[in-house]
């Protein structure tokens, strides 16, 4: 379980995926090298810099990863993919729960990273 809060006065890009990006870093951090690594998403790069705590899972950083696309909304794109791609593996290996408290105070932004993990048939089971 991955667990997370949303509060009305931060102002941290993401802030209702805050939390839950920190508890995911440091669970992968605390799994083996190689399971880790096999979790990686295509787009890497572009995770870690939209999520850059992320780069503690050291099995992330040295991960091979498609050059990051110039223009910001495809860099954008390819990160929530590879967020997505990610739980996905991460829901593979074990049962996946994400809980997020006070999510009405999230923003916009929040609210197109949770539709594009929702969205489609490859979305995560969680």
């Amino acid at each position: 379980m991955l667990s997370g809060r949303c509060y009305p006065r931060e102002s941290v890009p993401y802030k209702a995926f805050d939390s839950i990006v920190d508890a995911l870093a440091s669970t992968l951090a605390r799994w083996p090298t190689t399971t880790a690594a096999s979790l990686s998403p295509r787009h890497v790069n572009a995770l870690l810099r939209v999520f850059p705590v992320l780069g503690s899972v050291n099995a992330l950083q040295g991960a091979k990863s498609s050059a990051l696309a110039p223009n910001p909304r495809t860099m954008r794109g390819q990160a929530f993919a590879a967020f997505k791609e990610l739980l996905g593996r991460v829901a593979e290996q074990r049962t996946l729960v994400l809980v997020i408290d006070d999510l009405h105070w999230a923003d916009i932004d929040d609210a197109q990273l949770l539709s594009e993990l929702l969205a489609g048939p490859d979305a995560p089971v969680m």
